[in-house]
């Protein structure tokens, strides 16, 4: 299959390629109201209601000329328990998921509850993953070992020093 524009899925090239393209259409969205954040094709702005509307419609009226195009299923909005029908208002109509919580880039943004239980998803995980290196252990050891301090006991740390108020629960 031929790739009819831009570059090829794994290319190494994809991502700086993306980055300089898009460029420009993060500089047409600035704003003093909100502050965005990208990571790669992945936008993130903070704001009130009615600026994040603005700059939602801002960014489908001239998003579409970058090939930027929003994916529903992917675009949500956090707000607190108390803006959650001002929020329903404001963003009738544009199919995005309101929530009071929400996992971003590995760790979670939102209320308190919703930390908790993404604490407590985070350590059930992390419980029957040990479970399964201890039943590995009995054989391999050494290489247990290595998971579990190159990449277990990092994931830990990283959701300790990213999420708010944890390091009692993990």
């Amino acid at each position: 299959m031929l790739s009819k524009e831009g570059t090829t899925q794994g290319d190494p090239l994809a991502m700086a390629m993306y980055g300089i393209a898009i460029i420009p259409l993060i500089k047409q969205l600035e704003s003093a109201e909100v502050t965005q954040k990208w990571y790669a094709d992945d936008g993130n702005a903070a704001g009130s209601l009615r600026s994040l509307r603005r700059y939602l419609d801002k960014l489908e009226m001239i998003g579409k000329p970058f090939g930027y195009y929003r994916k529903p299923a992917k675009c949500h909005l956090i707000v607190k328990k108390e803006k959650f029908a001002e929020a329903q208002e404001v963003f009738k109509g544009t199919n995005i998921d309101i929530v009071e919580g929400l996992r971003v880039l590995g760790s979670v943004i939102g209320s308190s509850e919703e930390t908790k239980k993404f604490v407590a998803k985070k350590t059930d995980d992390h419980l029957s993953l040990v479970d399964k290196l201890a039943e590995l252990a009995k054989t391999s050891p050494q290489n247990v070992y290595s998971c579990y301090t190159k990449g277990v006991k990092e994931k830990i740390k990283f959701i300790s020093r990213t999420t708010p108020n944890t390091q009692n629960d993990l």
